[in-house]
């Protein structure tokens, strides 16, 4: 036996694993049932409408064939019919809202579900494609500030029979290993830095080092970002004839100070 309160007292029928502190149970010490509150709150056994009060979430898991859509058709009804005529002029619906959307869909207005911590997700994402951007802009500029030299290794390799889907193998390659190498400092710069930002975050957010999908898309965005940061001396330089080798540094001038003008003109501070 067990004792909730000093008028309530309960038999022990099971002890459930502790939940993860990113959970909105994180810190719920007992299960009960609802017959249990509800004979034990006064307040609750004298209500003259007990389908009124909005006090209570009410948790249900579907079938495995079931879907939310469906589910919340057949229940949408169910408070209207049974509350006060004067209530329904409200016209109360209910509905079930599945629990992978609590945390980023959760603002609600009219049971018409408008948004929630989404915009957050898409301000840091289109921040941090802003970041990318400027980093494959950097990185090409100093592609360009390199490219007198790169342009006679390209001529002489041109001279001795290489061809131009080798020069461009050879360039997307050293791009791509250059950004695999910054993913890997970054990773290691996020997994000693993760205690700190922890203990003043007050959160207990780790890397997901065992999820494939999480793998899978750093390493597809590595690549990418790997062809579109080399991609100028990968297809200029490697489509220039000997001629035009000699003369590429004016070219690659150009181009850098462009490239110079939109980094400094927009900054993202």
């Amino acid at each position: 036996m067990m004792a909730l309160s000093d008028s309530i007292d309960v038999r022990v029928g099971g002890v459930y694993e502790d939940i993860p502190s990113n959970s909105e149970f994180s810190e719920m010490q007992f299960l009960a049932s609802w017959d249990r509150l509800f004979n034990t709150v006064p307040w609750m056994k004298n209500m003259e409408d007990p389908w009124r009060p909005n006090a209570f979430h009410l948790y249900v898991q579907l079938n495995d064939n079931a879907t939310f859509g469906a589910a919340s058709e057949r229940i949408k009804d169910a408070k209207m019919k049974r509350i006060s005529a004067a209530l329904q002029k409200k016209k109360p619906e209910l509905f079930v809202h599945p629990m992978s959307e609590w945390y980023l869909k959760s603002e609600f207005v009219n049971g018409k579900q408008t948004g929630g911590r989404t915009t957050y997700v898409w301000l840091f994402g289109i921040v941090g494609t802003f970041v990318l951007l400027m980093a494959c802009i950097n990185f090409m500029n100093l592609s360009t500030a390199r490219s007198e030299k790169r342009a006679k290794e390209v001529g002489i390799r041109r001279a001795i029979g290489s061809l131009r889907g080798q020069l461009i193998n050879q360039f997307l390659s050293e791009s791509v290993i250059t950004v695999f190498i910054s993913l890997l400092v970054a990773l290691l710069v996020a997994q000693l830095s993760m205690p700190f930002f922890n203990s003043i975050s007050q959160k207990n957010m780790s890397m997901p080092w065992g999820n494939v999908t999480w793998w899978l898309v750093g390493l597809g965005c590595t690549f990418a970002i790997g062809i579109v940061a080399g991609s100028y001396p990968a297809l200029y330089l490697s489509s220039m004839g000997m001629s035009k080798l000699a003369k590429s540094g004016r070219s690659s001038s150009i181009l850098r100070k462009v490239l110079v003008t939109v980094s400094s003109r927009y900054p993202l501070c």
